[in-house]
């Protein structure tokens, strides 16, 4: 039986201090022989404030010699909803799946839920 070790965790979705620290955790856990398969990058994202570097920073995942995959993801709003906003709410979500698509060594993508009934944000 295949055993993959994941790490998935939030806010590494772009070059950011966080991310840093995690491909330097994934390259120790290489160097200390401690298997690492992937990680999972959670986008839980807002509407028009994507990071730009999202591509950059999922091949950096890959170029560590690990899977990258963005898990979770979800694109929120403010209410109430307007054509404007689904609208860019598209592009987002096309963005995003691109920037994986781009990427070698991104394995998948996964959405959060189709619809906000079940969201861990109960404000927006």
């Amino acid at each position: 039986m295949l055993t993959l070790f994941k790490i998935n965790d939030y806010n590494i979705d772009g070059v950011n201090a966080k991310s840093a620290a995690m491909i330097k955790l994934v390259k120790q856990l290489k160097k200390e022989r401690i298997p690492i398969d992937g990680i999972g990058v959670q986008g839980h994202l807002i509407l028009g404030q994507l990071p730009t570097d999202i591509r950059e920073n999922l091949q950096a995942f890959a170029d560590v010699g690990v899977d990258v995959a963005i898990t979770e993801l979800d694109i929120r709003m403010d209410l109430p909803v307007t054509p404007a906003k689904l609208e860019q709410q598209r592009k987002d979500y096309q963005y995003v799946v691109a920037s994986c698509k781009a990427v070698k060594r991104c394995v998948g993508v996964t959405i959060w839920d189709w619809t906000d009934k079940v969201s861990f944000r109960h404000d927006s």
